[in-house]
């Protein structure tokens, strides 16, 4: 194995979230004014999420965990994808909502939805900002944490959508989240179970998010675009270098409308790569580390394809601040570690 010597000041980590002196200002005024728990600058965050993703209505809640919660807390039964993070299955659990995983998760573009039950809610997660208007249907529940500000048509929306922002997604605010819905009656039910002040459901709770949060989102999501624009040039310098070395590119280059949250290809011993990385100063991640049925699934659950993802998949790093110079070394080293 390749041992190199980086200095701190070189190192590339996975994730980074992209902060500038408009959201330290932005977060400055709400500490100065004396209103910090969830008020006005929340109500103002609402408002511009609805307006800027194509939805009718807009409640921001504490965390994305929280908001898959909320969301699951109104359901009898819902679908789960298997590969996805573990956050979406606490979810359901906390919830206590009756779920069972779907089978199988696409090839193409590692998304899975319950297309074998037509009638019964289902989660789709865009998988790492794939964004794949087929498996909208109207009872899903999509997850769009990676896909923020992806062009989802609006004829393909499904019945709600909820989002991260959670310090290394598309916009953060430390923590915090978003249930997006076109009902009005769904996003008042929202609204009453995020504060358990005055108890009316029993799956009510403290979900509220602050106007600080708020503030600092807000400040991001006026920068989503140019975001977006960053994180696409990265992911075009990878591409390049890749698609003649006989590399997957990853599923965003089969379906035109996603967007990078992640930059997620496939590579013979993952692990063995993400050593020698880190050994030139650049750290990666992994798709998802195991199927969140793994521990539960039988013969008839498994899934070649989600378990090569989990084997295989490499995350590698893409944020706004990353820069050419930075994703053009990370490509690099990936390149020298794969001959």
């Amino acid at each position: 194995m390749t041992s190199l010597s980086t200095s701190t000041t070189d190192f590339i980590p996975h994730c980074k979230p992209s902060i500038n002196e408009a959201d330290i200002a932005a977060v400055e005024k709400v500490m100065r004014s004396g209103q910090l728990a969830c008020g006005s600058v929340c109500k103002e965050f609402e408002a511009a999420l609805a307006e800027r993703l194509g939805w009718k209505h807009a409640c921001v809640v504490s965390s994305g965990t929280a908001a898959l919660t909320l969301v699951f807390g109104s359901l009898d039964f819902v679908i789960l994808p298997a590969y996805s993070c573990l956050s979406i299955l606490c979810a359901a659990q906390t919830a206590q909502v009756s779920y069972r995983f779907a089978r199988r998760t696409n090839a193409a573009s590692w998304c899975s939805a319950a297309r074998e039950f037509e009638t019964t809610s289902d989660l789709l997660v865009h998988t790492h900002g794939v964004v794949d208007p087929s498996m909208i249907r109207p009872n899903t529940i999509e997850d769009a944490t990676m896909s923020l500000g992806a062009v989802v048509p609006m004829a393909k929306q499904g019945r709600t959508c909820v989002s991260s922002f959670y310090a290394t997604k598309m916009i953060c605010c430390g923590e915090g989240g978003v249930i997006l819905s076109n009902d009005w009656y769904e996003d008042e039910r929202y609204r009453q179970r995020r504060d358990c002040r005055e108890p009316r459901w029993s799956n009510q709770a403290n979900y509220k998010m602050t106007d600080v949060e708020a503030a600092l989102g807000l400040s991001q999501l006026q920068r989503l675009d140019s975001f977006l624009s960053a994180r696409a040039e990265i992911a075009k310098i990878y591409n390049e270098a890749i698609q003649n070395r006989g590399l997957l590119l990853p599923p965003q280059e089969r379906f035109p409308n996603s967007v990078y949250g992640r930059y997620v290809i496939l590579v013979p011993d993952r692990d063995r790569v993400r050593i020698e990385m880190m050994a030139r100063g650049i750290e990666c991640g992994v798709g998802i580390e195991k199927p969140l049925n793994f521990d539960c699934r039988s013969s008839r659950d498994m899934d070649s394809v989600t378990d090569q993802l989990c084997e295989s998949s490499i995350s590698l790093p893409i944020y706004p601040d990353l820069g050419e110079k930075k994703a053009k070394r990370v490509i690099t080293a990936l390149l020298e570690v794969l001959q």
